[in-house]
């Protein structure tokens, strides 16, 4: 599924700013949506089966673990061992983008990762300054990334530096 960053309450963020539009561009896969999607169609299915609905139970599971597959196909970079945003238009190569942000570790959220590979070594950056390490919490955005900006004071919600809370606490939750 994709989206906008702004339409994931995200606007201002690391995919974003990349854009001519900073606010609301960056059209992609987000693993903070595509997560939040796998989830549904996990509670869908789960809800069918207590409902006797075999069929629905089975569409929903089908969906969740082609969805699953897709985000740990298309989403995680081994090398760089994260999950990341894909832009959606003018990526034919279907290039990752070049800096984490924080809504990489929401897919434990959903317990999308397994436990076949490791993919907990995402959360190296949680405490790691050049990561999402910093004095007051996460940063929505790694410090090392050149569209790193914590100095927002004011203004709209700028997703590409400072803590925010909403995302913190997906963050705990995963």
């Amino acid at each position: 599924y994709y989206i906008t960053p702004q339409r994931d309450a995200q606007e201002y963020s690391a995919a974003s700013v990349q854009t001519t539009d900073k606010y609301g561009g960056g059209v992609g896969y987000r693993p903070s949506h595509n997560s939040e999607m796998y989830g549904n169609a996990v509670a869908i299915a789960r809800m069918s089966a207590l409902a006797d609905d075999k069929e629905s139970e089975q569409e929903f599971n089908d969906r969740a673990q082609r969805l699953r597959a897709a985000i740990i196909e298309h989403l995680w970079d081994p090398n760089r061992q994260f999950f990341y945003h894909m832009q959606r238009e003018n990526n034919t190569n279907h290039t990752l983008l070049d800096t984490r942000e924080e809504v990489g570790l929401y897919p434990w959220r959903f317990s999308v990762p397994d436990e076949r590979h490791n993919y907990s070594l995402a959360f190296n950056q949680l405490f790691n300054p050049e990561g999402f390490g910093t004095r007051y919490g996460p940063s929505t955005c790694e410090t090392r990334s050149k569209w790193y900006d914590g100095t927002q004071r004011s203004g709209c919600c700028w997703w590409n530096g400072n803590s925010w809370p909403y995302s913190t606490a997906h963050v705990l939750s995963s």
